[in-house]
């Protein structure tokens, strides 16, 4: 523990690994889970980001996916050893490297967030508009047709279908998201 990392009163007994596809706003719902309960979080894209020197979408595009989920993979690793344990967001695409997501499943409690297709579609499209390198995988390609999208929405699915727990959080904002699941998870006995 660093000088500057806070000092919950309570702590996590382990690890708390937020997942979901992109549209989900694991980023926003882990700050505010934080907010709310005192527990520490970290993003593994920031991680990364940190590590490299350089934005997620400039590594993407510089070196290429492969060097991208590399480094993602390392940073996993280095989330996971943090003390005191913390809420970790991984990258929508973290789960489908095998050893990330055994790493992550004997290591932490893995938690899938599920938003409903079309709440998804519509939340990625306003993502794109706003800005584009939030997903540095279309910055050479962007998709045609939400096919495509709910194409690699399948594909992930299989890694988001193998967390301890799934919530579905519907449309709910990212606040109520968070409240939501710090009262289904029973996290630091708060009420809402």
């Amino acid at each position: 523990m660093s000088y500057y990392d806070p000092y919950p009163q309570d702590m996590l007994e382990q690890p708390l690994c937020l997942v979901g596809f992109m549209g989900c706003e694991i980023h926003s719902i882990a700050y505010f889970m934080s907010s709310l309960t005192g527990y520490p979080f970290v993003e593994v894209d920031k991680l990364v980001e940190h590590q490299k020197g350089m934005s997620i979408a400039q590594l993407y595009l510089e070196h290429g996916e492969e060097t991208w989920r590399q480094c993602e993979s390392e940073q996993i690793k280095v989330a996971l050893s943090l003390k005191p344990a913390r809420i970790i967001c991984l990258g929508d695409g973290a789960l489908l490297d095998s050893t990330n997501q055994s790493l992550c499943l004997n290591q932490s409690k893995v938690v899938y967030l599920r938003r409903p297709q079309q709440g998804l579609l519509k939340r990625i499209q306003q993502g794109r508009k706003e800005n584009i390198q939030r997903y540095p995988f279309w910055l050479k390609r962007e998709p045609k047709h939400d096919d495509e999208v709910l194409a690699l929405l399948k594909l992930r699915e299989f890694g988001y279908e193998q967390a301890h727990t799934l919530i579905d959080i519907g449309e709910l904002s990212a606040l109520a998201s968070a409240q939501h699941i710090i009262k289904r998870l029973k996290l630091n006995n708060l009420s809402f």
